[in-house]
């Protein structure tokens, strides 16, 4: 017996620069403990995400963690039903030696305060 589908398909990932690029022409911003989430309401439909890691967040084994984190966490979160959003997580500090959980904690505070402030 299998569940519901728990993947994270195409309709859920930002994929072109130009759609990353239209969330920061016209977004909000949010951010607490060394990371950042930019985000534009659109209209209905799925809420899609874009990870961005630099080189000095660490090595790809690093890099890969955060995104993996950062997708579990949207994959988890249900935006309002009213709108959709557009998300771009980014940091600017780095979180090299941070337990999974408190990264994780992190984000999904930030997802709550975007569902807050609509």
């Amino acid at each position: 017996m299998n569940g519901p589908d728990q993947g994270f398909g195409k309709c859920r990932r930002l994929r072109r620069k130009s759609e990353i690029d239209a969330v920061f022409a016209s977004s909000s911003k949010v951010s607490s403990g060394g990371m950042a989430i930019r985000y534009a309401v659109r209209e209905p439909g799925c809420s899609r995400v874009a990870i961005i890691t630099g080189k000095r967040w660490g090595n790809a084994v690093e890099r890969n963690r955060l995104r993996r984190i950062a997708r579990e966490v949207f994959r988890k979160w249900h935006s309002p039903e009213a709108y959709s959003v557009d998300v771009v997580v980014s940091q600017y500090r780095s979180f090299k030696n941070v337990p999974g959980s408190q990264v994780a904690r992190v984000i999904g505070e930030l997802l709550g305060m975007i569902r807050k402030q609509q």
